[in-house]
């Protein structure tokens, strides 16, 4: 009798796309290069399950100050370059210089 309720109580939300859940949401990986891409990995692990299939994903490169704009375009280009070679669909790719300021 109680697997029957939980039957009838569940439903498959594989096809859903209300707006609510996973689907809709957005995995952040804030991305140091020198750490192996094992947060890349994860999140690319994440997205190959159906729950997480629709989230978007979304890189920071985290690198150390860069302030010339076509280093920063250059610096990007390489990333979705690495990104495309490696098979993991980013959304969206981008630099955050940390800049250090002068006391």
């Amino acid at each position: 009798q109680l697997s029957e309720e939980w039957k009838t109580s569940r439903r498959d939300t594989s096809g859903d796309d209300d707006g609510v859940g996973p689907s809709s949401e957005t995995i952040d990986v804030w991305w140091v290069n020198h750490d192996g891409g094992l947060l890349l990995l994860l999140a690319h692990l994440l997205r190959r399950d159906n729950v997480w299939r629709k989230c978007k994903l979304r890189v920071f490169c985290i690198v150390n100050a860069v302030t010339d704009p076509e280093q920063n375009d250059a610096f990007t280009n390489a990333m979705k370059k690495e990104l495309d070679d490696s098979r993991i669909k980013a959304d969206t790719v981008t630099v955050v210089s940390l800049a250090r300021e002068e006391c």
